[in-house]
């Protein structure tokens, strides 16, 4: 061996350096002898040997967020922006109109009813996330701020979407679709449920709003497992009732691709379906049905205010403490009502949870 205890003439590492900054040829060969030679021995070093050099990676930019349900539904609303002022907004709603009938000679009286409106009222809502870290994880941490911020806005956009649909208008809630009062409603009552049952009950919900909103529906929202269910079901000849393809198939109840979150791209009777987690799946006595909303979606108007969400960061709120606050905030409000007769809900014994 080159390198030997024994052979004291010449050094590993005095020959390393002259090889590379002295241009020694002498010193270069005998790091190529000894580079050959250890070719030929097999030694079991590992990275055990080194653990001082072999530094563990982490791949911040990689962090996995916490999963949350989104806003499927909140993104198919209208949006609108929210005025600059005012906690409330207000909205005429005409529910006396004018009447009309056919003039029973010349220069007779005219069918004439005076027009009265109601105002109807919502709120603007604080949709808000706060955290409490230290100023040492955030200056001598990598991204910690930004995962934090991420995470806010994520739970944010869950909750806002969430009083969408079940928020109850009080104790500083929106008021969501599942609590808004004149709804079209349609009750699927079904000890054993079935997805051939259950269309003849969705299409009744589109057509109450097609009979009394006199306009039609172009949304449906269902829980990713009742969209699940329809896609499993089967014909008698064990054909897939929701077909997987995008040409419209004869005696297709739907047709869609089965993987996929928010706007699937599926359609049932011709109208695009949004699967969103946050709609309930908790309903019922037995606390295990879902529901299934059919609705018109510019009659869903949700006021959000440009720029929003904001961050916000207090470096003093707990100085001595060395503790810095994020919050995240926005200001939103929601009106489904303005046309109750837009929304329909579908719900009953039939929604509970499906089995495959």
């Amino acid at each position: 061996m080159t390198y030997v205890e024994e052979n004291r003439s010449v050094s590993f590492f005095q020959d390393l350096y002259n090889s590379q900054f002295n241009g020694d040829i002498d010193a270069s060969d005998r790091i190529r002898r000894h580079r050959q030679e250890m070719d030929l021995e097999y030694r079991d070093g590992t990275t055990a040997n080194y653990a001082g050099l072999v530094v563990p990676q982490y791949l911040t930019q990689l962090a996995a967020e916490l999963a949350r349900a989104g806003r499927p539904f909140a993104d198919q609303c209208t949006r609108l922006p929210l005025p600059q002022d005012g906690l409330t907004i207000n909205i005429s709603r005409v529910t006396t109109g004018s009447s009309s009938a056919v003039q029973s000679s010349e220069n007779s009286a005219v069918s004439e009813t005076d027009i009265d409106d109601t105002l109807l009222t919502a709120d603007v809502r604080t949709i808000a996330a706060g955290q409490q870290v230290s100023r040492q994880s955030i200056e001598r941490g990598s991204g910690v701020d930004s995962l934090i911020a991420a995470d806010m806005m994520g739970a944010m956009a869950a909750q806002l979407d969430n009083q969408l649909l079940n928020g109850s208008g009080s104790s500083g809630q929106l008021l969501g679709l599942r609590n808004i009062s004149g709804t079209n409603s349609v009750t699927y009552t079904d000890g054993s449920p079935t997805v051939a049952e259950f269309f003849p009950k969705l299409i009744d919900a589109i057509q109450k709003i097609n009979s009394n909103r006199y306009a039609g529906a172009d949304l449906i929202v269902m829980h990713p497992r009742r969209l699940a269910w329809l896609q499993a079901a089967v014909d008698g000849q064990n054909r897939p009732l929701v077909l997987p393809q995008t040409n419209v198939p004869q005696n297709a109840l739907g047709i869609g691709p089965v993987a996929g979150y928010g706007n699937t791209g599926t359609q049932i009777a011709g109208i695009p379906v949004v699967t969103d987690a946050n709609v309930i799946d908790s309903a019922g006595s037995g606390s295990d049905e879902d529901e299934v909303y059919v609705v018109r979606r510019a009659d869903m108007l949700l006021f959000e205010q440009a720029g929003q969400p904001a961050m916000v960061r207090m470096d003093q709120t707990a100085g001595l403490n060395l503790t810095v606050t994020l919050v995240a905030y926005q200001y939103a409000t929601f009106v489904g009502g303005r046309y109750p007769a837009s929304v329909s809900k579908l719900g009953g014994t039939g929604l509970v949870a499906p089995t495959f």
